[in-house]
């Protein structure tokens, strides 16, 4: 993962400033692997900031930065939602907004944002009749507000969430390489086949079938309730297939991956 990430700050750097990459507390593993490779293949000085932020006891955040970022070009690092622990994904936000501020106010040069989950990117549009808002847009407006440059995250719900970012550029990494490569051992295996648990994902799953040369298969599902799945059908064609390899871009219960994988 940390390779993914690190293409992206070598090219496009201006001048010769130290380089900043900071951890946040739910981000901070990802920064360290990137710090580790940028440091070695760059010849750009780098200071490397961890666990900038902590909580006090009425849980407010505070953000504190113990060197200079005046004029330089910073990478701040966080993970919205991590598994890993008990930091609400809302926690990880603000925490990652007052960052951003922090690095503002202190003068950085450039403040690019690395978030490997972006929260709230399926609510990129109201369901229908339901008076919902559109809570991406929302996001994108107070990274905006804080005083990021750029975003870069992993694949994000959906392409549309691009036509938030305005002021905030976004960069997203497509997951079709780190599948793919995990995945190089069945690579024209007419044995395999590669599923899509539902439309949304059955553009990514392409990419993937198509680069590892193999077949691919989507299932239709209804959701009748907010965590019920009901597969209708399975689209795609099973006959001598010994392994299917069902592939999402977001998993919250992991209830759709569990019902299309009872279906054969």
């Amino acid at each position: 993962m940390g390779m993914q990430f690190d293409k992206y700050f070598i090219q496009g750097r201006s001048g010769n400033e130290a380089v900043v990459i900071a951890g946040l507390r739910s981000g901070n593993e990802l920064a360290e692997k990137v710090y580790n490779l940028y440091s070695s293949r760059s010849a750009d000085p780098v200071i490397f900031l961890d666990n900038i932020d902590e909580t006090f006891s009425d849980h407010e955040i505070k953000v504190r930065l113990n060197e200079s970022v005046n004029g330089k070009d910073v990478f701040l690092f966080q993970s919205f939602f991590n598994p890993q622990q008990d930091n609400s994904t809302n926690d990880n936000i603000m925490s990652f907004l007052i960052a951003v501020r922090a690095f503002r106010e202190h003068g950085a040069r450039s403040i690019t944002g690395v978030a490997s989950y972006l929260s709230y990117a399926r609510q990129d549009k109201p369901s229908d009749y339901q008076r919902e808002p559109t809570t991406s847009r929302m996001l994108s407006d107070l990274m905006t507000a804080a005083g990021l440059d750029r975003l870069i995250c992993l694949q994000p719900h959906t392409p549309q969430i691009h036509g938030f970012f305005g002021a905030t550029r976004l960069t997203s990494i497509s997951s079709v390489p780190i599948w793919s490569n995990v995945f190089e051992q069945y690579r024209n295996s007419e044995e395999t086949i590669i599923v899509a648990p539902d439309i949304g994902a059955a553009k990514v799953v392409q990419y993937i079938a198509k680069n590892l040369e193999v077949s691919m298969a989507v299932a239709s599902k209804f959701r009748p309730s907010k965590e019920k799945v009901e597969i209708m059908e399975i689209s795609g064609d099973f006959t001598g297939k010994k392994r299917a390899i069902i592939v999402d871009y977001m998993i919250s219960t992991g209830s759709t991956i569990y019902e299309v994988a009872r279906q054969r």
